[in-house]
């Protein structure tokens, strides 16, 4: 099985939110990302994971969150 890896602003644009907030939520916890030579890096099967799991609307998927 391959794993694939995001950088923060890849990882942003697949969840359909600023790069900020993205941050914030892994430093949280909330999105699970490991650090590689002092770069986060976010596992798409994750992020895919964390978004079937929010709750559909609110937001409108504005990324200004």
């Amino acid at each position: 099985m391959r794993v694939i890896v995001m950088t923060i602003k890849e990882a942003a644009a697949n969840v359909d939110r600023a790069e900020q907030t993205v941050h914030a939520l892994a430093q949280t916890s909330e999105i699970s990302a490991v650090d590689i030579h002092e770069q986060r890096r976010f596992e798409r099967a994750e992020l895919d994971s964390w978004i079937a799991s929010r709750p559909r609307g609110g937001n409108g998927g504005s990324g200004g969150e």
